[in-house]
């Protein structure tokens, strides 16, 4: 799944402050998981859903960005119900699907730069037991970007596999995407050895 990307404009969510919207995030994230019932997270997702119409997401947005994610939740939810009935492989659906555009409502309407600002002032506390807010923020600043170059990465190896004309089986697609991977890896590694950035 690609990764949202920070979409400018005019919306109530996108005029809230960073740390507004990310306690909003934790605490949607933490009663859906403990309130568990199919009616509570269609609720969810409904909210979800309501949420990125006010944040001026489209659906079609939506929809484009999490088909891969909705192929695994439907193989998820065919071994629930095959596990355990039909309410409980829908609670586990909606619940994800809730999970995922909210969290895409976030990253389309807050810039990564705010939300590193938040991380840095939510850690300064703590710099007195060792931690390093700078470190952390830079830690997660890297994570963000390398799950977006991992998706253009297995994006680009797709395209590639397919001008070619070659089967789609594994080898010949997680091959390339796992040395292009490693290698993007590495520069980035090389690049904060560089900068003075080694431990």
């Amino acid at each position: 799944m690609r990764i949202s990307v920070y979409q400018p404009g005019e919306s109530i969510l996108h005029r809230l402050p960073a740390n507004h919207k990310l306690l909003f995030l934790f605490c949607f994230g933490l009663f859906v998981v403990i309130f568990r019932s199919p009616l509570f997270s269609i609720g969810a997702l409904t909210m979800a859903l309501i949420i990125s119409v006010l944040a001026g997401i489209s659906f079609s947005k939506l929809l484009k960005s999490f088909r891969p994610l909705v192929v695994v939740v439907l193989i998820l939810a065919l071994f629930q119900w095959w596990i355990n009935g039909w309410p409980w492989a829908f609670e586990v659906t909606a619940t994800i699907l809730s999970l995922a555009v909210m969290a895409s409502n976030y990253s389309t309407t807050t810039p990564v730069d705010e939300t590193l600002d938040v991380i840095v002032a939510g850690l300064r506390p703590f710099e007195r037991l060792g931690v390093n807010p700078e470190k952390v923020a830079l830690a997660a600043s890297l994570m963000i970007g390398s799950l977006w170059a991992i998706g253009q990465i297995a994006k680009d190896t797709n395209e590639a596999v397919t001008a070619r004309g070659l089967a789609r089986t594994p080898q010949v697609y997680l091959a390339p995407m796992a040395v292009r991977t490693v290698a993007h890896g590495q520069e980035k590694g090389e690049a904060l050895v560089g900068r003075g950035i080694s431990t």
